[in-house]
C-alpha cells in the first residue's frame, strides 16, 4: 500500500504554479488575473509568456484555470471552472490606435485616437511585459487591443504599423536635485492664484494629474495616497496640477478633489493655460507631443522647497510616506534615522 502511494504522488506531477480566471490568450502572451497573489505586490493580473510549443487552443476569457510556469514561460493550462467577468469586458478587447510618446521600461505611454463608445482622444500609460516593451519606441505608430478588468485597462497584442514624425519635446529639460524651479503661476480650485516654483514661500509637493484619467492604477491611485498623506502633514501644502486644462475648469476641480477628500487647505488643485502647463510639466520631467500638445500622464511626484527648489523627485507612486512626511517638514532631502521602519 506505501509502493501503490508513493506511485500515484510520482504520477500526480508537479502542482500547479498558480491559479486564477483566463482573460486573454495571444500569439506570445497570456494574461491571468489571479484570486491568490501569494504575497506579491501586483495589479492582480499578470502576464505570462507562452512556452515554445504551448497548445491553449480552445481556451477564452472567462475560463478559470491552473497554470504551471516552467522555465520563466507558461507550459501548461488546465480549465477547472468559469469566473464571471467584469461587466465592461469585451471578448478580444476593444480596438486602440495611436503613437507611442514614451517607453519607460514596462510602462509604455500611448497617445491615443478615440475609442467610440469607451473613451476619447488621450494620452495614457501601459505596463506591459518585458518581451513586449522592448519592441516599442518613442514615435512607433500601434494598434493593439484593449481590455478592461478589475484592475484597470489592459494592453494586449501591441504591433508596430509604422512610424511618426511627431517629435518630443527636448528643449527644456528636467529639474535636477539642487535646480530651482521659475516661478510658475496657477489658478486653484478656488479661482485665486497660487505660485509654485520660486518664490513660492512653502515646502511645495508637486504633482500632476487630469480628471478625467480612466486608470485606476494612475490618478485616482495618486489621489488615494494624496489624501492619506494629507492627514499626516506637520508642514507644507499638496499641489496637483492638471494636465487636461480644457477640460478641467476650477469648478470641475473643486468637484473632484471633493469626491477625493481633499482638505483645501492643505491640498490645492490647479489649473494653467497650456503653454505655461507644457513648461511646468517638463521641468517635472513629463514627456510632451508636439503635435497637439497633449503631455502624456506619468507617475511624476516633485519636493520643492520653500523656494522652488528640487529637494527630490520620485517617478512612481511608491514614494515612501514618512520621507516624504518629514521633507515638507524640514525640508531635509533624506529622513532622519527614527529606528522605525518607513512606510
Amino acid at each position: 500500500m506505501v509502493w501503490l502511494i508513493a506511485m500515484l504522488g510520482c504520477d500526480a506531477g508537479p502542482p500547479p504554479t498558480g491559479h486564477g480566471t483566463l482573460l486573454h490568450v495571444g500569439a506570445e502572451t497570456v494574461l491571468v488575473q489571479h484570486d491568490d497573489l501569494r504575497g506579491r505586490v501586483v495589479t492582480g493580473v499578470e502576464r505570462y509568456r507562452r512556452a515554445e510549443g504551448a497548445d491553449f487552443a480552445g481556451l477564452g476569457p472567462g475560463s478559470h484555470v491552473d497554470l504551471w510556469v516552467e522555465g520563466g514561460a507558461l507550459s501548461k493550462l488546465v480549465v477547472t471552472g468559469q469566473d464571471a467577468l467584469p461587466k465592461s469586458f469585451v471578448k478580444g478587447g476593444v480596438k486602440l490606435a495611436g503613437t507611442v510618446v514614451n517607453v519607460d521600461g514596462v510602462r509604455v505611454t500611448v497617445d491615443h485616437e478615440e475609442i467610440p463608445g469607451v473613451m476619447g482622444a488621450m494620452v495614457m500609460g501601459f505596463s506591459l511585459a518585458p518581451w513586449e516593451a522592448e519592441r516599442l519606441a518613442t514615435g512607433d505608430v500601434i494598434e493593439a487591443r484593449l481590455l478592461s478588468t478589475d484592475y484597470g485597462y489592459q494592453l494586449v497584442d501591441p504591433v508596430k504599423t509604422g512610424t511618426s514624425d511627431a517629435a518630443l519635446r527636448t528643449d527644456i529639460a528636467p529639474l535636477e536635485v539642487g535646480q530651482r524651479m521659475p516661478r510658475t503661476e496657477l489658478v486653484a480650485q478656488d479661482g485665486t492664484a497660487l505660485v509654485v516654483g520660486e518664490g513660492q514661500g512653502t515646502r511645495t509637493l508637486l504633482t500632476y494629474i487630469y480628471t478625467r484619467c480612466p486608470d485606476p492604477a494612475f490618478c485616482p491611485a495618486i489621489a488615494a495616497r494624496l489624501a492619506a498623506l494629507q492627514e499626516r502633514l506637520e508642514g507644507g501644502r499638496i499641489v496637483t496640477v492638471t494636465l487636461d486644462p480644457d477640460n478641467d475648469t476650477t469648478r470641475v476641480l473643486e468637484a473632484w478633489g471633493r469626491a477625493m477628500n481633499a482638505d483645501f487647505t492643505r491640498w490645492s488643485l490647479a489649473r494653467a493655460e497650456p503653454v505655461v502647463l507644457q513648461e511646468l510639466a517638463l521641468r517635472g520631467g513629463q514627456h510632451v507631443t508636439v503635435d497637439g500638445g497633449r503631455i502624456t500622464h506619468l507617475h511624476r511626484v516633485l519636493l520643492l522647497d520653500e523656494d522652488g527648489t528640487l529637494i527630490e523627485r520620485y517617478d512612481d507612486n511608491a514614494w515612501p510616506q514618512d520621507r516624504v512626511v518629514q521633507q515638507l517638514a524640514t525640508g531635509q532631502p533624506r529622513a532622519e534615522k527614527t529606528g522605525t521602519k518607513q512606510e
